[in-house]
């Protein structure tokens, strides 16, 4: 017989019937099994039932690890503050086979309760499995976890979890509970994807609770609604790790009052996955933490502020108008190829929008812009990534910063009034839109656009200027009141576009002070810059002046365009000379043969003059380059193979005094006129490709098709000249034609 003296044990029954049996484990038997007599005080074997509560209340005892050994029945479990070691309960029997601890309450709910003060970690599982009867309350006060860790059954349909106390619960098993999961306070973290149960019922999170799903992809018809903080206000949704790229770890998330989202520093999680999920409730979103969440799929909730980290919307995610998106200091929300444009307000204060990657229009942002002391807009990517910000930008109160960075252009298209420095620190600002500020561009940062301030531009030495040469209309250019360069420092000027054939104003300074020595042109071809200007103005211009050249091969066969090798000759200084766009190009008896076309090249006019007996073949490279000329004209009496894919809207000319055969072999897209006052133009050679989408061809000469499948022209087609279907395919004529020459079928 032992000698004791009777602890004072407070076990909750307060949802249990009045009566019923308290069992206090003291772990004083020689085994460690709850069948075991001496475990218990006092000296005896409780009667295992649905009154039945069992307290765990000395520390240290003889067994802080021990099993059930047997199926057993209880109302609660419970340990006291006296707790202080790690203790643990395995669900198996004698042999280590695995039984079930059922919780059965006589009436209300069952209940785990770790009082304040136990500070020594729980477990109960191991083996075996936790059954419930009625809805189970855990009421977890202690400061290290309590993990039930085996899954959790029901023996009715929907019973219920609720989670009380500051502890963390943490739920490690595939449960198959099917009733509502309820936080009001604490921490319940998922050790598994299943965690929570069967998911009919979903989860809800009340102030004060958090869910931690800890990097868990929790089944996408699991509905999580949150409220509130969260505990600590860590926020009421959380992962305490991961960092997974697509971020899909909910399905779908409902606010049923204003609620945070929380993140630590190095994790990313989120809700949905290309716009198959839904956030609801009209309650502002609040993100803190330091790591990343990733809000996609259709959000309609209210207004959104992001305090801490990172928040991004990705793909055809669509959110709902009418409501702000705040960025306060140091905090982020990412874009990235977004398929729906983003037309929340947004305030800056003191935050970041950034397109971190966009689809081929790239990401689209319309809504307005209020900056609250500073902010910023970047862009990053691959080489063609953008980011359009349309709509106006304003300020609360004068000299608001805007600051321009990433690697990739943002677009600025609105009607601006901020007054603050416009800043661009990296990457590309094109300034299309109206502005009331001073702009400074760094070094190796650039600025484009056609836009208008009425503050000033500094330039730094390095920092590049790019414009666009095919635009010559009306301010279509940026302007400035005044242009400044510092004294000595260089400005690279850069063309953004194929280059016209015409000249155009690339800067005006309304304060006239523009140096020609500040800057430099960088990739203009056959462009110089000068000086212009009237009215006080002075402009910054690109005067383009094509050359004209012939095709010599003199280091090899290759056309590329300014590639050193120095192929042709330049008539007008009789040099070697590279090939630059919308040069001019003969090609003559001195060098025929076959023409390597390296690039999609866009020359000016293209003249064949190559005689009988000196043939040529232009062939591309990789099989797919292009030629976009001005026009092609076959003058003289050679054969010419075009193999190359010949687009945009240049002419095709055989003269009066062409002959020979001009053969196009390639899938054609330019729509220029065709005219053929001589010789042959031949479309195809015999097998599946060439083609023409020329508007008309006007047809003196002789016009063959040879397809070995089928070909359509829509072109109408005039003159007096013949029509000669020779391949083994089907012609088809398409358009109400007029022409006169004779038609014939050879072969199809």
């Amino acid at each position: 017989m032992k000698t004791r003296a009777l602890p004072f044990v407070v076990v909750c029954l307060s949802a249990h019937s009045a009566s019923g049996a308290t069992a206090l484990w003291d772990g004083g038997g020689a085994t460690a099994g709850w069948g075991q007599a001496n475990n218990w005080d006092p000296n005896a074997v409780p009667v295992f039932n649905n009154t039945l509560d069992v307290s765990f209340y000395k520390n240290p005892s003889l067994f802080l690890t021990n099993f059930i050994g047997a199926g057993r029945t209880i109302r609660s479990l419970n340990f006291t503050a006296d707790v202080t070691a790690a203790t643990s309960i395995r669900l198996v029997d004698g042999s280590n086979l695995a039984q079930t601890l059922t919780l059965d309450a006589d009436a209300g709910n069952t209940s785990i309760t770790v009082a304040s003060g136990a500070t020594g970690a729980i477990t109960v599982g191991d083996t075996g499995l936790i059954n419930l009867a009625d809805p189970l309350l855990v009421t977890h006060n202690g400061s290290a976890n309590l993990t039930l860790s085996r899954p959790i059954s029901e023996s009715v349909s929907g019973v219920t979890i609720t989670k009380e106390g500051t502890g963390r619960l943490v739920l490690s098993a595939a449960n198959t509970y099917t009733g509502l999961t309820t936080i009001n306070n604490g921490i319940l973290q998922c050790g598994v994807l299943n965690a929570l149960g069967g998911n009919t019922q979903g989860t809800v999170v009340n102030p004060g609770g958090t869910l931690d799903i800890n990097d868990k992809r929790l089944p996408f018809a699991e509905t999580i609604s949150i409220a509130g903080a969260g505990y600590n206000s860590m926020g009421a949704l959380y992962s305490a790790i991961g960092n997974t790229g697509d971020a899909n770890h909910i399905g779908g998330l409902t606010l049923t009052a204003d609620a945070s989202i929380g993140a630590p520093a190095g994790v990313r999680y989120g809700v949905g996955s290309n716009g198959t999920s839904v956030t609801s409730g009209l309650f502002k979103l609040t993100k803190v933490g330091l790591g990343q969440f990733d809000l996609r799929g259709q959000v309609t909730v209210g207004d959104i502020v992001v305090n801490e980290g990172n928040l991004q919307t990705q793909g055809a995610a669509l959110y709902n108008t009418g409501y702000s998106l705040t960025l306060n200091a140091s905090t982020e929300f990412r874009s990235f190829e977004i398929s729906n444009p983003f037309a929340r307000d947004i305030v800056l204060n003191g935050g970041k929008f950034s397109s971190t990657g966009s689809l081929a229009g790239g990401d689209l942002i319309t809504g307005a812009i209020s900056l609250t002391g500073s902010g910023g807009l970047d862009s990053a990517g691959d080489a063609a990534d953008k980011a359009t910000f349309s709509g106006n930008i304003t300020e609360t109160a004068p000299g608001a910063i805007l600051n321009i960075g990433g690697t990739r252009r943002v677009v600025l298209t609105g009607t601006n009034t901020y007054t603050g420095d416009t800043n661009v620190n990296s990457g590309a600002l094109q300034a299309s839109g109206s502005f009331t500020s001073n702009f400074n561009v760094a070094p190796l940062a650039t600025l484009d656009g056609e836009g208008l301030t009425t503050g000033s531009l500094t330039l730094a030495g390095t920092s590049n200027l790019r414009f666009d040469p095919t635009t010559s209309g009306p301010d279509q250019f940026f302007r400035a009141a005044d242009v400044i360069v510092p004294m000595g420092e260089v400005v690279n000027v850069l063309a953004n576009a194929t280059a016209s054939v015409t000249d155009a104003v690339i800067l005006r300074d309304g304060n006239g002070g523009l140096d020609l020595n500040n800057f430099a042109l960088v990739n203009g071809g056959r462009g110089t810059l000068a000086l212009g200007g009237a009215g006080g103005n002075s402009d910054l211009l690109y005067n383009f002046q094509a050359a004209n050249l012939e095709w010599r091969a003199f280091s090899n066969s290759d056309w590329a365009e300014h590639d050193f090798l120095e192929n042709f000759l330049n008539l007008g200084t009789n040099q070697p000379d590279d090939f630059y766009t919308r040069d001019n190009v003969d090609f003559v008896d001195a060098s025929t043969g076959t023409v390597t076309l390296i690039a999609n090249l866009s020359p000016g006019n293209v003249v064949f003059k190559n005689t009988v007996g000196n043939n040529l073949s232009i062939v591309p490279f990789f099989g797919s380059e292009t030629l976009e000329p001005l026009s092609l004209t076959k003058t003289s009496t050679g054969d010419v193979t075009l193999a190359p894919n010949i687009i945009g809207s240049g002419t095709i000319t055989l003269e009066p005094t062409a002959g020979g055969t001009l053969l196009l072999t390639g899938n054609n897209t330019a729509t220029g006129a065709i005219t053929i006052g001589a010789g042959t133009l031949q479309i195809g050679n015999g097998g599946t490709t060439g083609s023409t989408a020329a508007a008309t061809i006007a047809n003196s000469g002789s016009l063959v098709t040879n397809r070995s499948d089928n070909l359509t022209i829509n072109s109408l087609i005039s003159g007096s000249g013949t029509l000669t279907q020779a391949g083994a395919g089907t012609l088809i004529l398409s358009a109400d034609n007029t022409y006169t020459g004779l038609t014939t079928v050879n072969s199809g």
